[in-house]
Parts: structure tokens; sequence; C-alpha cells
């Protein structure tokens, strides 16, 4: 008999202590952490920056009981961020530091706004690309010399007696040093002409249509972006290095009409925070730590063009989609705080996600 009650206790036992962790789980999804108080975060226009935002939000309300709101301004989207000054955001999301390094850093010293941390891993690729369906085909042209070596295979949309390079829009400075780029690399001489659309979405869609019909296309691109995230794409190798300061002396500088091989630097993004903040270091850790995988956030670009979707569904999106990713972010509890509030939300309850 005693042995029989033995095996019953074992058999219980395990039962025991999975009903005890559900109730601890329970209990700490539950009851959220305090009350962060509030933060402000700073939104424009621009797809990325207003993903990011949408994506702070619901992890900041979710995770930490934060009171989240928008600061919609066009400047912080520019290197005059630190120039808000009624009520400014406690969070700038992303600035494009390359942008930032080349002006008056005292300004934002003076402020005293903080860099955090950078929103991309490793940094952002630019420059020349080519189908993937193409350098697979033939290696060498996932090199510079391969692809101005025939430009028949990337014929230009009117003159089919020359190759074409599509460069950026001149309203941009990817307009200026595409251009500088094509000069250094003696395209022209190669067969090539540039073209120059009259906007990103004229780029997209002229790699879009070759990709349609499987034809040749060589141009500018950057991550992230959309075009990356729905076409499968090699980046071209410039083989040569990049030369930071006749990056900016020559391909930067579009009076230099003789400038010299280079390589495309990589682009960077980082997170700020403002003067006086105070926020709450679980905040701050979290802003810290935030990153995403280029790859991801462009295909993360593409599916909201395909769904004609918004920021904030793309964000949800995002959140339902790469658990893996966001997870790392925050700890184990405060994970499950937010994964709480997805699965209330899909249950049409009213929850913290914006």
């Amino acid at each position: 008999m005693q042995i029989t009650d033995l095996r019953q206790s074992k058999q219980r036992y395990p039962h025991f202590l999975v009903a005890f962790l559900l109730a601890i789980a329970s209990s700490v999804l539950s009851h959220p952490l305090h009350a962060c108080g509030l933060v402000r975060i700073a939104i424009n226009s621009s797809a990325v920056t207003e993903i990011v935002s949408h994506i702070d939000k619901a992890m900041l309300r979710g995770a930490f009981n934060c009171d989240v709101i928008f600061k919609p301004s066009e400047v912080v989207s520019t290197e005059y961020f630190w120039m808000i000054t009624e009520k400014p955001p406690h969070v700038i999301p992303l600035i494009w530091s390359d942008s930032l390094n080349k002006t008056d850093n005292s300004r934002a010293r003076y402020t005293g706004a903080k860099k955090l941390g950078s929103v991309f891993q490793f940094g952002l690729r630019q420059g020349f690309w080519v189908p993937r369906y193409m350098s697979r085909a033939l290696p060498k042209l996932a090199t510079i010399e391969g692809v101005l070596s025939h430009p028949e295979f990337f014929p230009h949309p009117t003159n089919k007696t020359r190759g074409a390079f599509f460069g950026c829009p001149s309203t941009l400075n990817c307009g200026i040093t595409s251009r500088q780029m094509y000069k250094a690399f003696a395209m022209a001489e190669s067969g090539f002409e540039y073209v120059e659309p009259d906007s990103i979405d004229q780029l997209f869609q002229s790699l879009h249509e070759a990709y349609e019909k499987g034809n040749g296309w060589f141009g500018y691109l950057w991550e992230p972006t959309s075009a990356l995230g729905e076409h499968d794409m090699t980046r071209v190798d410039e083989g040569t290095d990049t030369n930071a300061v006749k990056w900016i002396s020559q391909i930067q500088t579009v009076a230099n009409a003789d400038p010299e091989r280079n390589r495309y630097p990589l682009l960077h993004a980082d997170t700020y925070v403002t003067n006086g903040s105070e926020l709450d270091a679980l905040v701050l850790k979290y802003l810290t730590r935030r990153t995403f995988p280029a790859h991801v956030f462009s295909h993360l670009l593409s599916w909201k063009k395909v769904q004609n979707a918004s920021a904030r569904e793309a964000a949800q999106y995002f959140l339902r989609q790469y658990e893996v990713i966001w997870s790392n972010w925050v700890d184990f509890d405060s994970a499950g705080r937010v994964r709480n509030a997805l699965m209330k939300e899909e249950n049409g309850a009213s929850v913290p996600i914006p």
C-alpha cells in the first residue's frame, strides 16, 4: 500500500507544480509594473520613424505601464532636432547620425541630447545592387568590374544601345552621391547612361518592372527599404575600401568633376533622449537594447506597402511575428506583459496597444 501511495504522490506532484507555476505567471501578468510616468515620443511622416515610434509606444505601455504620447514634428528627422524647445519629446527614436555628424555638434551637446543606441544592427548597407537571379547566373555580376563589362545585361529603358544605371532623385543627398559614383567608376565610358528618377517611388518601380520580367537592373538602393524587402537583391562589391575623407570632399561634393573610386559607407540611425528626460531606468535600458536587423525592417516596409497598412498596423504585425527579436529587448516578466496585452487585444479587449 505504501508503494502505491508513493506512486500516486509522484504522479500528482508534477500536476501540482504546473498549477503552482501557472498561478505565479498569472499573478505576474495581472499586476503590471508600477507606472513609469509620461513619455513623449517624437514622430514624423517618415515610414521608418513612424513604425519605430509605434513599436516603442506599444512596448513601453505594455511592458512598463508608461503613459505614452506622440510629439509630431517634422524637424526631428533632420540634423536640427535639438532646436525643439516647447515641450520637447523625451525620446527621439530615430536620427540619421551621418547627417548629424556633418553639422555643428556643439548645439546638440548644449541641450544635452544623449545617444542611447543604434536602431539597426551593424549599420545599414547602401550602394550598387543587382537582382540576385543575375548574380547567381553569372557570379561576376556581384562585382563592379563584372557589371561594367556587360552593359548589355542592363538595358536602358529608351536607349537600347546603352546600359542603364538608376541613380537617386536629385532632391536627395543620395542624388549627389550616386551621380558622383557614376563619374568615379567611369560608367559612361563603359556604356552606361545615368537614369535619374523623379522620385523614390519611380526608382522602386523601375526595379519592380525589371523583376517582373526577369530583366537586368543596376542601380542605387539602401537599407531598409520596401524594395529590398520585396525583391531578393545582391549588393555589388565596389572593389575598394571606403575613404571617409575623399567621400566628403569628392563624392558628396557635386562640384568635383573628377572623383576617385570609393566604397559606399554604412548608414547609421540612432536613438536619442533629450536633456532632463528623467526617464525610468527600465525605459532607458529598453531604448538602449532596442535594435532591428535591417532585412527584417525591409520586410516590414514591404508588408506595409503591400497591405496598404498604417504604421500602427505594421507595428502590431512586427510584435506578433517577431517575438524572437523584441523579447530580447526587455526582461522575462516585461515580455510576458507585452505578450499578454497582444493576446487580450486579439480577443477584443481594450489593452494598451497603440
